[in-house]
Protein backbone atom coordinates (compact mmCIF):
# COMPACT_ATOMS: atom_id res chain seq x y z
CA UNK A 1 0.00 0.00 0.00
CA UNK A 2 0.86 3.14 -0.51
CA UNK A 3 1.20 6.36 1.87
CA UNK A 4 -0.63 8.68 0.63
CA UNK A 5 -0.99 11.08 3.48
CA UNK A 6 -0.67 13.76 1.83
CA UNK A 7 -3.59 13.77 -0.17
CA UNK A 8 -6.52 16.48 0.87
CA UNK A 9 -8.86 14.66 3.89
CA UNK A 10 -12.10 16.97 3.89
CA UNK A 11 -14.61 16.50 0.50
CA UNK A 12 -12.84 19.43 -1.15
CA UNK A 13 -9.79 19.27 -3.03
CA UNK A 14 -6.42 20.86 -2.33
CA UNK A 15 -3.01 21.59 -3.30
CA UNK A 16 -0.09 19.11 -2.78
CA UNK A 17 3.54 19.50 -3.43
CA UNK A 18 5.90 16.27 -4.89
CA UNK A 19 7.74 15.03 -2.06
CA UNK A 20 10.33 11.94 -1.68
CA UNK A 21 6.98 10.27 -1.56
CA UNK A 22 5.54 10.76 -4.45
CA UNK A 23 6.13 11.83 -8.28
CA UNK A 24 3.17 12.56 -10.92
CA UNK A 25 2.54 12.27 -14.39
CA UNK A 26 -0.31 13.86 -16.30
CA UNK A 27 -1.48 13.72 -19.62
CA UNK A 28 -4.40 15.41 -22.14
CA UNK A 29 -7.48 13.74 -21.23
CA UNK A 30 -8.08 12.95 -24.38
CA UNK A 31 -5.79 10.63 -24.90
CA UNK A 32 -4.72 9.67 -21.39
CA UNK A 33 -7.64 7.62 -21.24
CA UNK A 34 -6.66 5.32 -23.88
CA UNK A 35 -3.21 4.95 -21.44
CA UNK A 36 -5.34 4.16 -18.75
CA UNK A 37 -6.95 1.14 -20.39
CA UNK A 38 -3.52 0.12 -21.57
CA UNK A 39 -1.92 0.19 -17.91
CA UNK A 40 -5.41 -2.05 -17.54
CA UNK A 41 -4.78 -3.56 -13.54
CA UNK A 42 -1.93 -3.17 -12.77
CA UNK A 43 -2.33 0.50 -12.47
CA UNK A 44 -2.17 2.42 -8.92
CA UNK A 45 -3.30 5.92 -8.15
CA UNK A 46 -4.57 8.27 -10.68
CA UNK A 47 -7.37 10.82 -10.54
CA UNK A 48 -9.19 12.82 -13.42
CA UNK A 49 -8.86 16.75 -13.43
CA UNK A 50 -11.64 18.30 -16.20
CA UNK A 51 -10.54 21.63 -15.58
CA UNK A 52 -7.18 21.20 -16.71
CA UNK A 53 -8.26 18.48 -19.09
CA UNK A 54 -5.63 15.77 -16.98
CA UNK A 55 -5.39 12.64 -16.11
CA UNK A 56 -3.32 12.54 -13.25
CA UNK A 57 -0.91 8.91 -12.35
CA UNK A 58 1.29 8.93 -9.03
CA UNK A 59 4.35 7.28 -8.97
CA UNK A 60 7.41 6.43 -6.53
CA UNK A 61 9.81 9.90 -5.84
CA UNK A 62 12.25 10.60 -8.78
CA UNK A 63 10.62 7.40 -11.12
CA UNK A 64 10.35 9.94 -13.61
CA UNK A 65 13.71 11.61 -13.35
CA UNK A 66 15.37 10.42 -16.21
CA UNK A 67 12.41 10.55 -18.79
CA UNK A 68 12.77 12.73 -21.75
CA UNK A 69 11.16 16.21 -21.92
CA UNK A 70 7.81 15.22 -23.69
CA UNK A 71 5.90 18.14 -22.70
CA UNK A 72 5.65 18.57 -27.03
CA UNK A 73 3.43 15.67 -26.70
CA UNK A 74 1.58 16.85 -23.61
CA UNK A 75 3.16 14.76 -21.47
CA UNK A 76 3.69 16.99 -17.93
CA UNK A 77 6.16 15.38 -15.40
CA UNK A 78 5.37 16.35 -11.61
CA UNK A 79 8.40 15.98 -9.31
CA UNK A 80 9.86 16.80 -6.08
CA UNK A 81 8.74 20.71 -5.19
CA UNK A 82 5.97 20.75 -8.37
CA UNK A 83 2.61 21.31 -7.16
CA UNK A 84 -1.16 20.23 -8.06
CA UNK A 85 -4.25 20.07 -7.27
CA UNK A 86 -5.23 16.58 -5.91
CA UNK A 87 -9.34 15.34 -4.96
CA UNK A 88 -9.54 14.40 -1.44
CA UNK A 89 -9.14 10.77 -0.49
CA UNK A 90 -12.56 9.72 -0.06
CA UNK A 91 -14.45 12.14 -2.60
CA UNK A 92 -14.68 14.46 -5.70
CA UNK A 93 -15.43 17.74 -6.04
CA UNK A 94 -16.45 19.49 -9.66
CA UNK A 95 -15.71 16.13 -11.34
CA UNK A 96 -11.87 16.40 -9.83
CA UNK A 97 -11.84 12.99 -8.79
CA UNK A 98 -10.48 9.23 -8.21
CA UNK A 99 -10.42 6.62 -11.68
CA UNK A 100 -8.31 4.25 -9.52
CA UNK A 101 -8.26 3.98 -5.79
CA UNK A 102 -5.52 6.47 -4.14
CA UNK A 103 -4.58 3.63 -1.71
CA UNK A 104 -3.13 1.64 -3.99
CA UNK A 105 0.33 0.71 -4.45
CA UNK A 106 1.83 4.02 -6.68
CA UNK A 107 1.92 2.88 -10.88
CA UNK A 108 4.94 1.23 -12.00
CA UNK A 109 6.74 3.62 -13.99
CA UNK A 110 7.65 1.36 -16.48
CA UNK A 111 4.35 0.07 -17.28
CA UNK A 112 3.00 3.30 -17.55
CA UNK A 113 5.77 4.44 -19.81
CA UNK A 114 5.71 1.42 -22.04
CA UNK A 115 1.54 2.07 -21.93
CA UNK A 116 2.01 6.29 -22.93
CA UNK A 117 4.34 4.93 -25.88
CA UNK A 118 1.94 1.89 -26.68
CA UNK A 119 -0.59 5.19 -27.20
CA UNK A 120 1.71 8.29 -28.39
CA UNK A 121 4.89 6.95 -29.65
CA UNK A 122 8.26 7.41 -28.16
CA UNK A 123 8.83 10.34 -25.47
CA UNK A 124 12.56 10.47 -26.90
CA UNK A 125 10.96 11.72 -30.25
CA UNK A 126 8.17 13.81 -28.73
CA UNK A 127 9.53 17.41 -29.49
CA UNK A 128 10.44 16.02 -33.03
CA UNK A 129 7.08 14.45 -33.49
CA UNK A 130 4.99 17.41 -32.26
CA UNK A 131 1.54 17.35 -30.07
CA UNK A 132 -0.91 14.76 -30.27
CA UNK A 133 -4.51 15.41 -31.03
CA UNK A 134 -7.52 12.66 -30.58
CA UNK A 135 -9.63 12.14 -33.66
CA UNK A 136 -13.02 13.36 -33.01
CA UNK A 137 -14.94 10.52 -35.10
CA UNK A 138 -12.81 7.62 -34.87
CA UNK A 139 -10.91 8.51 -31.62
CA UNK A 140 -7.42 7.29 -32.51
CA UNK A 141 -4.64 10.27 -31.48
CA UNK A 142 -2.89 11.21 -33.97
CA UNK A 143 0.04 13.57 -35.07
CA UNK A 144 -1.65 14.36 -38.24
CA UNK A 145 -5.20 16.53 -37.15
CA UNK A 146 -6.80 18.62 -38.80
CA UNK A 147 -9.43 21.40 -36.71
CA UNK A 148 -13.08 20.45 -37.07
CA UNK A 149 -14.79 22.26 -34.54
CA UNK A 150 -14.07 24.48 -31.67
CA UNK A 151 -15.80 25.19 -27.89
CA UNK A 152 -14.99 28.61 -26.19
CA UNK A 153 -15.22 28.97 -22.25
CA UNK A 154 -15.36 32.06 -20.43
CA UNK A 155 -14.72 30.32 -17.19
CA UNK A 156 -12.13 27.74 -18.56
CA UNK A 157 -9.31 26.57 -21.25
CA UNK A 158 -12.18 25.63 -24.18
CA UNK A 159 -11.69 23.08 -26.60
CA UNK A 160 -10.66 22.22 -29.98
CA UNK A 161 -11.99 19.45 -32.01
CA UNK A 162 -9.46 17.39 -34.56
CA UNK A 163 -9.81 14.61 -37.06
CA UNK A 164 -7.41 12.19 -38.47
CA UNK A 165 -6.47 12.93 -41.86
CA UNK A 166 -8.15 9.79 -42.80
CA UNK A 167 -11.75 11.10 -41.18
CA UNK A 168 -11.34 14.52 -42.49
CA UNK A 169 -11.20 13.06 -46.20
CA UNK A 170 -14.08 10.47 -45.79
CA UNK A 171 -16.35 12.59 -43.30
CA UNK A 172 -15.74 16.12 -44.01
CA UNK A 173 -14.81 15.50 -47.41
CA UNK A 174 -11.17 16.93 -47.30
CA UNK A 175 -12.35 20.15 -46.24
CA UNK A 176 -15.26 21.31 -48.32
CA UNK A 177 -17.85 23.49 -46.29
CA UNK A 178 -20.54 21.22 -44.99
CA UNK A 179 -24.08 21.76 -43.57
CA UNK A 180 -24.68 22.83 -39.61
CA UNK A 181 -28.59 21.05 -40.19
CA UNK A 182 -29.68 18.07 -42.38
CA UNK A 183 -32.20 19.71 -44.81
CA UNK A 184 -34.36 17.66 -46.43
CA UNK A 185 -35.04 18.12 -50.37
CA UNK A 186 -38.79 19.10 -51.15
CA UNK A 187 -40.51 16.98 -53.21
CA UNK A 188 -40.58 18.31 -57.07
Amino acid sequence: MSNLSFLPRDRVPGAVWADDRWSAVALPSDWGARVLDAVGAQVGPVFVDPGLMWHVWIVPPEAVATWPDASAAGVVLRQKGDGLLAPPRNGCHNGLRWLRDPLRRLTDPVILRRAIELVIGPLEKAVELGPVAVCRFCGVPTRRAYPVDAFYSQTGPGLQMYACAQCYRTALGGGQTRHLHAVRERPA
